[in-house]
């Protein structure tokens, strides 16, 4: 028999600043993502890994990667060029970053002193920053300069409301649906041009080809996400008033690839594929309700493992 593994103790999730349901244009990126509400990267969690990720990660702090960093850095710099200073700390060539070792000498050089000393003053004067090198910094300028010398894109992006935020609690769009729990849900779309239905999500990649991107989408379920935006979006009236529609109906992803030449591609999601994230996102609601309803379990235990459908065909004779 399968068992899920239920911690002993209960989890206690810190509590978080919270925001009325609605559309928020003044809350920074930092605040929000530190806000009540399950983001859509949360919820993805629960897709392919247990409850007990997901709490881990609520009760955690995890500091970007350098992949992330570059990312955020193209974000701000296509999109708010005018705050990537008050977002973003390059850390020059010449500061290095002082070694445990160096730290913890019991008779540090001078030299070492004066590292450690230029360390921490740069550290507190980009505290709560993204943190890049020249080199990231360098390219991300070069990714960034490529998205506007697309003609349709520059177009796209001339005229675009950035990082607004928008809290509403989950209303299933089935109507077959009896859904009686209710959950805080938050987004944050990266840009919704004015004059078009549409909503945008700037991505940085490895490969922006269709096959590439198309792995993308399947490993991190950017359907899920692009699904629970349109939804969360449709149901704010204060953001389609504003705009002056009635829906959104497109969802489109730009994609930069992260290594020269820095080529750019741009795809809408179909409405199949939209239908099929719109299933896997209220699965994960649905997961959610019962994460915290059942203390956050982890995996069931013995499972009998069955072979995939294409386990045998990988042999030619």
């Amino acid at each position: 028999m399968n068992k899920i593994i239920t911690p002993s103790t209960e989890i206690i999730i810190p509590e978080r600043e919270k925001f009325a349901p609605g559309w928020h244009l003044d809350i920074e990126n930092e605040r929000y993502h530190k806000s009540d509400g399950t983001s859509s990267s949360q919820l993805k969690t629960l897709i392919e890994h247990t409850p007990a990720h997901l709490a881990y990660g609520l009760t955690h702090h995890n500091e970007p990667t350098a992949n992330m960093a570059l990312g955020t850095s193209v974000h701000s710099l296509v999109l708010e060029p005018d705050k990537f200073d008050d977002d973003i700390a390059v850390q020059p060539s010449i500061l290095k970053k002082p070694t445990s070792a160096q730290v913890n000498a019991a008779n540090p050089s001078d030299k070492t002193l004066v590292q450690i000393e230029a360390w921490n003053d740069f550290q507190k004067q980009c505290a709560g920053k993204t943190l890049i090198t020249e080199e990231q910094y360098e390219k991300a300028q070069k990714m960034a300069a490529r998205v506007w010398e697309e003609p349709a894109l520059a177009l796209l992006l001339e005229d675009t409301i950035v990082e607004s935020s928008i809290y509403g609690w989950y209303r299933s769009m089935d109507r077959d649906d009896g859904t009686e729990y209710k959950q805080m849900l938050k987004v944050r779309p990266d840009a919704i041009p004015r004059g078009y239905p549409l909503l945008i999500d700037l991505k940085t990649c490895a490969e922006g080809s269709y096959s590439g991107f198309h792995r993308a989408m399947q490993n991190f379920y950017y359907h899920l996400s692009a699904a629970m935006y349109m939804q969360m979006c449709n149901q704010c009236q204060p953001l389609l008033d504003n705009l002056k529609i009635h829906a959104f109906t497109k969802f489109v992803f730009i994609c930069i690839e992260n290594t020269a030449p820095y080529e750019v591609s741009s795809y809408e999601i179909s409405a199949k594929y939209l239908e099929i994230g719109n299933s896997l996102f209220r699965q994960a609601v649905y997961r959610l309700h019962r994460a915290k309803k059942d203390n956050f379990p982890g995996y069931e235990q013995l499972r009998v493992l069955e072979p995939p459908s294409y386990a045998d065909k990988g042999f030619i004779v």
